[in-house]
């Protein structure tokens, strides 16, 4: 497996003098993002020198990045691998941008990319050449469902960070000339939704609001969110000014989402039932319900139906032809009273 890429809103700890991402399940939140690679294979994780945040006179104060320094480190180093990988003359070389879900310490994120890994950037039908996974601090405990809310509420915050900083990087150094034809993609699961939510309330309110669609295809699995997150007046309201297409994955057995509503979170949830007025969404986007779905690979996937967007290669294959660009979908049959796919078992 090829080496990934990694974003880190995580506490940052030394240890013996080296810097280290805190993978405690009690790890802080923080405002500074921070940059580096996955070894998915060796499940090792490299950061990279950063330069954004200097002292002088024992008071912390942001530098100034240029993008077009190619030694400089921190985002710039990053973005700028990134970008020269995606220059590469090769078919198979789209970026999937992931968010995880609650109940995902650090040992889950990692075993995610290395799922997306496999089932995309090694799967010679895909598009996708890598994934850049965003790691937020959620708990690895399936009780502390409200600490990881806030905690998604602050990610989200510190993700709209880092799409300002792909928005500088784009305008300083890729312009209109240098772009490289590939394109970016975005898959959010559970909770991961209300951090995507978050960060486009938070763009939403910047200078950099209407910098056009960044993103192909934008996959919510799953999602933790209001089941009238895409009506006028809340963020994903404007999600076709960040995309061309969205997919929305939905299961009504979702007891994962069940016990959000339930016991923990008490609005209706997107992921469970869809939208509450399926004809009030953007063009853009499509709601595929996976109920029907019987290839669960895990037990814990088959009682709580929550993790199917790895865990059903039905799903994972509807996911992979939507990277691709598809416009048709064999294995989906439309409901037109209900505005919605259902996805055959």
């Amino acid at each position: 497996m090829m080496q990934q890429f990694i974003f880190t809103n995580r506490a940052i700890v030394k240890k013996r003098g080296v810097e280290q991402i805190d993978t405690s399940d009690s790890c802080g939140n923080t405002q500074n993002l921070r940059f580096g690679y996955l070894d998915v294979s060796k499940k090792k994780v490299a950061l990279i020198p950063d330069p954004d945040i200097v002292q002088e006179h024992g008071v912390e104060s942001y530098e100034t990045i240029d993008y077009k320094d190619s030694k400089q480190k921190g985002s710039s180093e990053w973005f700028n691998r990134i970008y020269a990988e995606m220059k590469e003359d090769k078919e198979k070389n789209d970026t999937l941008v992931f968010i995880h879900g609650f109940y995902c310490g650090f040992k889950c994120f990692i075993s995610n990319m290395e799922h997306l890994v496999t089932n995309y950037v090694d799967n010679p039908e895909s598009s996708i050449g890598r994934v850049v996974g965003f790691c937020w601090p959620s708990n690895n405990n399936l009780l502390q469902y409200k600490n990881d809310r806030e905690d998604a509420h602050y990610a989200g915050a510190a993700l709209a960070r880092g799409w300002i900083k792909l928005m500088q990087f784009f305008s300083e150094f890729v312009g209109v000339d240098n772009q490289c034809g590939k394109n970016i993609h975005l898959l959010a699961h559970s909770l991961g939704n209300a951090v995507f939510e978050k960060m486009i309330a938070s763009v939403l309110s910047s200078r950099y609001s209407s910098f056009g669609q960044v993103f192909k295809e934008v996959v919510l699995a799953a999602p933790d969110i209001q089941h009238d997150a895409f009506e006028k007046g809340n963020p994903l309201y404007h999600i076709n000014d960040f995309c061309e297409r969205v997919h929305v994955y939905t299961h009504k057995s979702d007891d994962a989402l069940r016990i959000s509503k339930y016991t923990k979170n008490f609005e209706s949830r997107l992921g469970k039932n869809g939208p509450v007025r399926p004809f009030h969404i953007p063009s853009n986007v499509s709601i595929v319900d996976c109920s029907l779905i019987k290839d669960q690979r895990s037990i814990k996937e088959k009682l709580f139906d929550h993790w199917y967007y790895k865990n059903s290669q039905t799903v994972i294959d509807d996911i992979g032809l939507v990277l691709n660009g598809a416009d048709s979908f064999e294995n989906r049959n439309y409901i037109a009273n209900q505005n919605k796919f259902i996805l055959k078992p």
